[in-house]
Formats: C-alpha cells, structure tokens, sequence
C-alpha cells in the first residue's frame, strides 16, 4: 500500500501476488524493491511507485531484506541462493542485471550507510555458540573492516540502522521479553 504522510488516499499496490513484504522506495521515489513469492519462492521485485510493470531482478531459492543504495543504483538484499542454510550478502542493479556476492558468511538485515560505502548487518559466529555480532563491510564487499558484540543475552529483531555521520549504529533487541532500542 502507499498512503499521504497525513494517512489519506490509501492505495494497494500489490494484489494477488503471494507474499510481497520488507518494501523500500529508491532514493529519486521512480521505485519501490520489495520481496516477494509470487513466483514460487522469495525473491526481490521492483515496481514503479505507483504498483506497476512489476519486475522479479533475482531468482534464487530465497531472498529477503531489499535496501537500496542511496545513488539509486544497487539494492543489497540477503539469499540462501547457494546453501539452505547460510545467509549471504548480495546485490543486484536497481535495472536489473546480474547479482554479485558480497560476503561468505551468514549475515542478516544489511544496512547501507547514507554515504554508500559500507554496509552493515547482523551475523552470528559459526564455529562458536557466541551471541549476535554486527559487522561492517566495504559496499563491494569482503571482508568486516570491524566487528562489534551485541551485548550478552539480546536477540536483535530489527535492521541496523546509521546515523547520518556514518559514525553510529542503532539496533533494536530484546532481552527477557524486554523490547530495546541500542
């Protein structure tokens, strides 16, 4: 759906399409990236604004998580594309194309930095029991340039989130039932 900032003139944008969440407006408003299992699995879509000339740009086993990139010309998403059970980084161009990899480790909810940069997101340490952890990676990607520990005993639930310096994250996460922001 699409509405006015004051609530008015509530639109539906998507019908009869199966699943269609976690939507985002690219930075000129032309789109809106979506995820979606119309077509059998979750994928990433974009459609104009207005609900039309819907386009699947990924077809892997299971995307989720679009962000755009604030130049408008990437979405970052995450896929089990190539293992059921690891959730990588990719992204894809805005007007389709092919997707590139950015990480080889289990990662969720990117977060692009308002700059473009870097990306951020959740992950969770393979080889130990260790709790959540937050990394930040260069926007091509690769390797965290740093990781940081979310505190002992929350369980993140929302994106990361940055400042406008690019210096800051925020997470939501609880901890016994608790709802926090950190």
């Amino acid at each position: 759906w699409i509405m006015n900032g004051d609530g008015s003139n509530a639109k539906q944008l998507t019908a009869d399409g199966g699943v269609n969440d976690d939507p985002m407006v690219s930075p000129d408003g032309r789109y809106i990236v979506f995820a979606s299992n119309r077509a059998g699995v979750s994928n990433i879509w974009r459609m104009n604004a207005d609900g039309s000339n819907p386009v699947r740009l990924t077809s892997g086993s299971g995307e989720k998580f679009p962000q755009c990139s604030p130049d408008g010309k990437w979405v970052v998403y995450n896929s089990v594309a190539t293992n059921q059970d690891l959730f990588s980084l990719w992204k894809v161009p805005l007007e389709g194309g092919g997707p590139l990899r950015l990480t080889e480790s289990n990662t969720d909810f990117p977060a692009i930095s308002l700059d473009g940069n870097r990306i951020a997101y959740f992950y969770r340490a393979e080889s130990t029991k260790s709790g959540y952890r937050i990394a930040v990676i260069p926007f091509e990607g690769g390797q965290p340039e740093r990781t940081f520990e979310v505190g002992q005993g929350l369980d993140p639930f929302t994106n990361v989130g940055w400042f406008p310096d690019g210096q800051s994250l925020t997470y939501g996460a609880a901890r016994n039932g608790f709802h926090n922001i950190w």
